[in-house]
């Protein structure tokens, strides 16, 4: 067998390798981390006290996405890194389940989840990114499957939880974190370059992080993006039983949603053409846009429509997020760049809102909330079109 003949093997059996491990993260996202708000208002706990330990969630994934970050940069190991935090997520998703009855407890241990396994996911990007040498349209396509997983998984769980009780969740949990502990172990990682990685991210490194103008601007666009739209991803149990809806509503609502914005994933990574300024803009429109159907809703139904403007825009959002870092962040901070730009959009800016949101929506009610946040929506709308209108006709990226 001649020498290309292997290595187009061998770099067809590392996509494959990859493509399962996307699966096997959003699979256990979709199974569990979709239906713990749900799992802890069965549980007899308020909706505004779900919000607090949403919110210590996503402060504690905040800063877990600086931490692990670090230390992938620090040991030059994504494979290491993503093998300990699967093993503590699956630990912890067990304590939860069988603690959940203990709210002093289920408050330390839900904030510690979060910090265990968001950033699993910008750790698999950015391991995936550095083994494909940056091929963004490739990216796209293994991630584009782990939605498709993710929107198949959800609509399975929500009718298996309707029908015999959050105990699937725990089972769907452990079953696909080994399936991710065990692909990644059949996943050579590739060694890396000298200017990959670094001995020790320090204050200097962290700052020259944020000295790129185009990383910075991204990174406050995105922390009011998320601000707006995080309370109603991390509630949407709360706006679905507000329409009369319940938990196999989620599922569908899940599965929908992710049905959306799959192609658009795989389809805007591989879209050079269009400059990551004017991406940046239609993600924000896709945003709007779920805000005010969530805020006029009276139906299911419209729930659903809301669903899938916010899964376009996050199908544009993710790839041109991860496009900026790829074009202005020096390598050796690419993995704190990723983890970081993860965590602000999906975690520190809902630690505020989504608390607020939660006590808000008890006393005036879920869909004055959602307009209220469609007000706020509009202040990173009209920066990102003053980024469009200011950027020079010849720019693509």
């Amino acid at each position: 067998m001649s020498e290309t003949k292997i290595k187009t093997d061998e770099s067809s059996r590392e996509k494959i390798l990859f493509t399962c491990l996307f699966g096997s993260y959003w699979g256990f996202y979709a199974a569990y981390l979709n239906y713990a708000a749900t799992f802890f208002l069965g549980s007899g706990i308020s909706s505004g006290k779900v919000s607090a330990l949403i919110s210590g969630y996503l402060l504690m994934s905040f800063f877990g996405a600086f931490i692990w970050g670090e230390i992938s940069d620090h040991f030059r190991t994504n494979k290491k890194t993503l093998l300990v935090q699967s093993g503590l997520s699956m630990l912890l998703c067990i304590l939860i389940y069988f603690l959940v009855g203990n709210r002093t407890l289920l408050s330390v241990l839900y904030p510690m989840l979060g910090f265990a396994v968001i950033p699993i996911g910008g750790n698999i990007d950015a391991w995936a990114l550095r083994a494909l040498k940056n091929n963004q349209a490739g990216y796209g396509k293994m991630r584009a499957t782990g939605s498709y997983v993710n929107a198949v998984t959800a609509l399975i769980f929500g009718w298996l939880i309707r029908r015999l009780g959050f105990v699937v969740m725990l089972l769907g949990a452990v079953l696909l974190l080994s399936l991710l502990i065990i692909t990644s172990l059949r996943i050579a990682e590739p060694p890396y370059t000298s200017s990959e990685g670094k001995s020790r991210i320090s204050f200097k490194d962290v700052a020259a992080l944020f000295s790129a103008p185009e990383y910075r601007r991204m990174i406050l666009i995105i922390f009011l993006i998320g601000m707006a739209v995080m309370p109603a991803n991390n509630l949407k149990i709360v706006i679905i039983e507000n329409v009369n809806g319940d938990v196999g509503n989620l599922g569908i609502d899940a599965f929908v949603g992710v049905m959306v914005q799959a192609p658009l994933i795989a389809l805007t990574a591989g879209m050079k053409s269009i400059s990551i300024k004017r991406k940046m803009l239609f993600a924000a429109i896709g945003q709007l846009g779920m805000l005010t159907f969530i805020a006029l809703a009276r139906n299911v139904w419209m729930i659903y429509i809301a669903t899938c403007c916010t899964n376009i825009g996050y199908g544009i959002l993710l790839p041109t997020m991860r496009q900026n870092v790829e074009t202005y962040v020096k390598p050796g901070l690419r993995n704190l760049g990723h983890n970081v730009a993860d965590a602000v959009y999906a975690s520190l800016s809902g630690v505020l809102s989504t608390s607020l949101a939660g006590y808000g929506s008890e006393r005036f009610g879920v869909r004055t909330m959602m307009a209220a946040f469609a007000i706020f929506m509009l202040v990173p709308l009209a920066m990102c079109v003053a980024d469009v209108v200011r950027e020079p006709r010849s720019q693509v990226s």
